[in-house]
């Protein structure tokens, strides 16, 4: 886990953000989308909260990378996965960008805490992916 000295940074950090007023998802990914012919439905609301829709995508963004496969993947389709999950990151994020009319740094600062958040989450095959992520990042703080 992270260090109390690090959980300090990381929360004062979190004090220089925004706070924003909008509703997020709180989960957003694919496959929290169902699409039909004409259209698409995000759907499971459960984590939906108030507060700024960057972290809503640094956290999106943060799920598009990590490197979790099933368990019994070949290594093949972990390669094939890794360059998919790099793509649709890379989609979107620029096409956010582009809709929304942000830049990708107010996105990025949100990183951070986000993958810190998610450390807590105890996502299998996660963990030691997000303390390389955290400790990377606090490094330059």
């Amino acid at each position: 886990m992270i260090g109390r000295e690090r959980t300090e940074l990381i929360c004062e950090l979190m004090n220089t953000l925004p706070e924003g007023h909008w509703v997020c998802h709180g989960d957003f990914h694919p496959d929290n989308i169902l699409m039909t012919k004409d259209q698409s439905v995000t759907i499971d609301w459960t984590n939906a909260n108030m507060g700024d829709p960057m972290c809503d995508v640094a956290r999106t963004l943060l799920m598009l990378r990590s490197p979790c496969n099933p368990p019994g993947t070949p290594r093949m389709q972990k390669l094939l996965l890794r360059v998919f999950r790099t793509i649709l990151h890379r989609a979107y994020l620029n096409e956010y960008c582009r809709c929304s009319n942000i830049r990708a740094d107010s996105i990025d600062r949100w990183i951070l805490p986000v993958a810190a958040a998610r450390l807590r989450e105890r996502v299998p095959g996660e963990e030691a992916w997000l303390l390389h992520l955290i400790n990377h990042r606090l490094q330059y703080m």
